[in-house]
């Protein structure tokens, strides 16, 4: 357990409630080109956002329903790496039904993010595919802090409040929802984590993740009652 800990590892093998979509089957339809906005007055901050930490700012997938590099928008003629890389996310999975969602997401300019004084980043130290090697990579697509060794996914609320992140049970755009062992379906021993896309009027959330239908592939689902959960900011 304490090498996993150490290497920001978490299993996200999940049975999970909520709306989840068919994700990881490959949708053959022509897809047209979608794009999104890499900066704008509904960003949270005025630059345009981070790039990746391979240097990579978007992602991209093809009509397959496979991943790959882009540099500001999603684009479906792209091909993919034939192996997963440690950082990158040529070789993750997702229906197009998510890209659209991940490419329309932004946050709220009113939105209250974390401005921790040291926010322990230092590359992608999560295993490829796992629900923390996500919310590492999809933070740093929306321009937001994230830590490099927070741990499993249970610890990771504890973890980032110990550098100084705003951590609460209301819901925002963007931030890191944390799931305990076995809440709403998360592994009994590691927890889960995942990024919250859209937070609805009626107190619920969509959210992206991975690993919740196989290790490397990219899904999303609405979960009610989005105030028993934990998030960080």
């Amino acid at each position: 357990m304490s090498l996993l800990l150490l290497g920001g590892a978490t299993m996200c093998a999940l049975t999970m409630p909520g709306t989840p979509t068919a994700l990881g089957v490959p949708d053959r339809s022509p897809t047209p080109a979608v794009t999104r906005s890499v900066d704008g007055p509904t960003v949270s901050r005025d630059a345009t956002r981070e790039a990746l930490a391979d240097g990579v700012a978007a992602v991209s997938v093809d009509s397959t329903g496979t991943w790959t590099m882009g540099n500001d928008r999603i684009d479906v003629d792209r091909l993919t790496r034939t192996a997963p890389e440690p950082t990158d996310l040529h070789h993750a999975k997702a229906t197009q039904q998510t890209v659209d969602l991940l490419n329309t997401t932004d946050i709220p300019a009113d939105t209250s993010t974390s401005t921790p004084t040291a926010t322990g980043d230092s590359g992608n130290a999560y295993p490829w595919g796992q629900c923390t090697w996500w919310a590492y990579v999809r933070r740093h697509q929306l321009g937001l802090p994230v830590g490099s060794y927070f741990g499993n996914g249970q610890a990771w609320a504890a973890s980032a409040a110990r550098l100084g992140y705003s951590v609460s049970h209301q819901p925002t755009v963007g931030a890191i929802i944390v799931f305990q062992p076995g809440q709403a379906g998360a592994d009994l021993t590691y927890g889960h984590v995942a990024i919250v896309e859209q937070a609805h009027g009626d107190g619920s959330i969509t959210i992206s993740e991975s690993n919740a239908q196989g290790l490397g592939v990219i899904s999303n689902r609405t979960l009610t009652d989005a105030t028993q959960y934990t998030y960080i900011h």
